[in-house]
């Protein structure tokens, strides 16, 4: 399994490339975070903007530390969300926009091993 490392949040991540057959996801799932382990999985079929945005908002999401809280209502988590958005949409899409670019030549040199 071929790998990139970045950081994210001042944390060194590690982001992996599968093969699309491989049964580290889910079958159906195309991308995974594994936020405890610092982790990102993404399938070599799909690493569009769209994959890699969707996975790094559960990346940033896991910096407000709410794993263990219950109670949260409709208005605390929108407000909580929008509070990440406004703190962290800039760095999370010029991340996004770079790891693409990044997963394609480790794709490419994965296929010409």
């Amino acid at each position: 399994m071929d790998f990139i490392r970045i950081q994210f949040n001042e944390d060194d991540w590690t982001i992996y490339l599968v093969n699309n057959d491989d049964d580290v996801l889910d079958e159906e799932a195309t991308a995974e975070v594994v936020f405890t382990n610092k982790e990102i999985y993404f399938r070599e079929n799909d690493l569009s903007l769209s994959t890699i945005l969707h996975e790094l908002w559960h990346v940033y999401f896991g910096y407000c530390y709410l794993r263990d809280t219950h109670d949260l209502g409709l208005h605390d988590f929108e407000e909580i969300s929008a509070s990440l958005f406004e703190d962290k949409a800039e760095r999370l899409i010029a991340k996004a926009k770079i790891s693409p670019e990044r997963l394609k030549i480790l794709k490419a040199n994965k296929k010409g091993e």
